[in-house]
């Protein structure tokens, strides 16, 4: 489909991305105040490279989700402008699930010493979540691929497509909904960590 037909679907009819924006997205400073404080640190450097490495992309997925939602938002304005707004929502997806996965890879690592109910294995670290957010990004490489290629016909998407449920590309869709549950379970999961000293690595 061109960029150029009325049939691209502006945000106002795009209204089912929650809003996050309600979210902590200030996990590093809290981490930087609580170790410096002495109310939570591993202990452990591996288990300190992981447990930053974690806070750290999960601070910038909420962001990237935000920015996503501010973009889409603002091409929904009663004024023409559409693409740049789509443009930049395009790659702000494509950012936040990139550091999704990378999140999720991280959070697959931890192991806790005690009882900790609110560190428990959540469903977002699920392999039927990371296969679906690996197979989105490698479609959207192939799309770019197909590009580079010149393999694309005129009426091919050239970025990714938002709908009202959701983002798609090629024969891959992850629903706005989906992509909430799964940051505000790693970031419930952040928070808590924030405070947390009884982490190991897992080797």
């Amino acid at each position: 489909m061109s960029l150029t037909e009325t049939e691209i679907p502006r945000p106002r009819e795009i209204s089912d991305m929650p809003d996050l924006s309600g979210l902590d997205s200030k996990l590093r400073l809290n981490l930087i105040l609580n170790v410096l404080s002495l109310r939570s640190d591993p202990g452990n450097f591996k288990a300190r490279a992981l447990w930053t490495n974690y806070i750290k992309l999960v601070d910038h997925l909420i962001r990237d989700y935000i920015d996503a939602r501010i973009s889409l938002m603002e091409a929904a304005g009663e004024h023409d402008t559409l693409i740049g707004p789509l443009f930049r929502a395009s790659t702000q997806v494509e950012m936040c699930l990139i550091n999704l996965k990378r999140a999720i890879r991280f959070a697959r690592r931890f192991r806790f010493k005690r009882d900790c109910p609110d560190c428990e294995i959540l469903s977002v670290t699920s392999d039927d979540v990371l296969s679906r957010i690996s197979d989105f990004i490698q479609a959207h490489q192939a799309l770019e691929e197909h590009i580079l290629n010149r393999e694309i016909n005129e009426d091919d998407a050239i970025i990714l497509q938002f709908t009202k449920e959701g983002v798609e590309v090629g024969e891959e869709k992850i629903t706005y909904m989906e992509l909430s549950e799964w940051i505000q379970e790693l970031h419930q999961l952040a928070m808590r960590m924030t405070e947390y000293s009884e982490l190991e690595a897992d080797n």
